[in-house]
């Protein structure tokens, strides 16, 4: 009886370090995009909320509730990333055709971001992530590049 608790225990143990290292796994596979780039901006362990419209534009998120999150955002010369455990949510080139329809700071240590998801159709796979984030207001001035309102 013994043995079999401290089995179970030692086996569950091993999978949350496994799925641990798989969640930092992903978040340093995101931060290898911005090699070479001077960071202009960063905020690491921010708390994300993602709202997603659509699961083939975020295949590892659920369209039907707000998925709680922890990554990291930078802010390069030509590029927006988002990264959490979950992988590259949004890398956005300055030079694209995609942007951000919205990015805002409604309160103090809140920056929400919204917009649709790069090469999906009008109408589809739209996002909004809520970000906790010191600075809020200095990030969405910052961000004013990316945005360009949704046309009526």
């Amino acid at each position: 009886m013994r043995d079999g608790l401290l089995a179970v225990v030692v086996g569950f143990t091993v999978l949350l370090s496994l799925r641990r290292a798989a969640q930092w796994w992903a978040r340093q596979a995101g931060r290898r995009r911005l090699r070479g780039a001077t960071v202009l901006r960063a905020a690491y362990g921010v708390r994300v909320g993602a709202l997603v419209q659509d699961k083939r534009a975020f295949p590892r998120l659920n369209p039907k509730r707000r998925t709680r999150l922890t990554g990291d955002l930078f802010l390069t010369q030509d590029r927006l990333l988002l990264v959490t455990q979950r992988g590259v949510l949004l890398d956005l080139p300055r030079s694209s055709a995609e942007h951000l329809t919205g990015a805002r700071a409604p309160g103090p240590g809140r920056l929400v971001l919204e917009g649709r998801a790069p090469g999906q159709a009008e109408g589809l796979g739209l996002f909004r992530f809520e970000l906790s984030i010191d600075e809020s207001a200095a990030w969405a001035a910052a961000l004013t590049d990316f945005v360009q309102p949704a046309s009526a």
